[in-house]
């Protein structure tokens, strides 16, 4: 007589790759247990795989994918700390990698601006012969906002900004102190003239505080104009005493709103200042004694 025994209850579907660690079998387990504990033998290795040969048998016998879980579980275990601080510095280099890729977007300068050198018209020779003086030109003063190599550009009376990718050749105050160098020297009417650094022995000494030297915009949509304003005084260096003083205050208009227009008028304004200090200068030195 045939009975009908009671059939196993279904298991429930496993995920694939569960399913296919423990289609792997014993000796799959086996390989993976000699890479997880190499030290282990293989009688240890069939205790590990097979509890009921072990002392205690009786106990339900582990399948084969529970023991990978096991062993996975347990050498996680045993190098947790070897993980978290690999990981540390996994994370670590990432962050360095993107801190440096930034930075080196944020320290790219771009590309050169161009620099612009201003070549002023020089004050015609004089026909007297030159007097047997020397002068020296101190290096001018500025404030911060023109004691710079960019091109300076007022808005609103009192907003300054400066003009993208052009540049002058060297600062404000080097600019003025080699113009009236350069033009007292084409004039003719001195022994020598240099600057504090030549170490040349001077009668006089020419000071300079250069007031403004920028571009000033009474509206942004129309054409600026070119300002160059400055304090001069002559120093009698026997004595001391100031031989005289002279203000400077030019202004050109600009003729267009282009860069080549702005520049030109700057060049047009340090022109006529130069044009105004070099005979006042000459004028005071001849009462230099």
């Amino acid at each position: 007589m045939t009975t009908n025994a009671a059939l196993p209850p279904l298991r429930p579907e496993r995920p694939f790759l569960w399913r296919l660690a423990a289609a792997m079998g014993r000796s799959s387990s086996l390989a993976l247990l000699r890479l997880f504990r190499p030290d282990s033998h293989e009688a240890q290795l069939d205790r590990h795989l097979k509890p009921e040969l072990a002392e205690g048998a009786g106990q339900p016998s582990l399948s084969d994918d529970q023991i990978i879980l096991k062993l996975c579980w347990n050498w996680l275990m045993e190098h947790r700390f070897r993980i978290f601080t690999l990981s540390f510095l996994l994370f670590g280099l990432v962050v360095s990698l993107f801190s440096f890729y930034g930075c080196a977007s944020v320290l790219d300068p771009g590309p050169a601006p161009t620099r612009v050198q201003l070549n002023p018209d020089m004050p015609a020779r004089v026909a007297a012969a030159p007097f047997a003086k020397q002068l020296v030109v101190a290096l001018p003063v500025a404030g911060r906002d023109i004691d710079t190599d960019s091109i300076a550009l007022i808005f609103n009376q009192r907003e300054v900004r400066y003009l993208s990718g052009m540049r002058w050749t060297g600062t404000v105050p080097y600019i003025v102190q080699r113009g009236l160098m350069d033009a007292l020297e084409a004039s003719g009417g001195l022994k020598g003239v240099a600057d504090e650094g030549a170490g040349i022995s001077a009668n006089v000494k020419l000071l300079c505080d250069v007031r403004q030297f920028a571009l000033r915009y009474a509206d942004e949509k129309a054409a600026p104009s070119a300002e160059f304003a400055a304090s001069l005084k002559l120093v009698n260096l026997n004595n001391g005493l100031v031989l005289s003083a002279k203000n400077l205050d030019i202004s050109v208009p600009a003729g267009g709103r282009d860069n080549a227009a702005l520049i030109k008028a700057m060049e047009q304004a340090l022109s006529q200042g130069l044009a105004q200090a070099t005979p006042w200068v000459l004028e005071n030195m001849k009462r230099t004694k």
